[in-house]
């Protein structure tokens, strides 16, 4: 799975900030936590996080509904 995390200014013009592909297998009771060095195009100037600050995409998942399917 591929996602893609964008910044979308007050003129409407979209600028990627990060981007990551997980698989499911890597998720552990249904968190999945990248640090900053496991994200793709990662755009230090439009983050603008100060000098020594921790920064992480945590994703939750549910589990799937009954009757679910994947076929998306």
């Amino acid at each position: 799975t591929l996602v893609q995390v964008h910044h979308l200014n007050s003129h409407g013009h979209k600028k990627l900030l990060f981007r990551f592909s997980f698989h499911t297998a890597f998720i552990e009771e249904g968190i999945l936590q990248l640090p900053v060095s496991e994200l793709d195009n990662y755009n230090r100037k439009l983050m603008r996080l100060p000098p020594g600050e921790k920064f992480i995409v945590q994703l939750i998942f549910d589990a799937p509904s009954v009757g679910s399917s994947s076929s998306g």
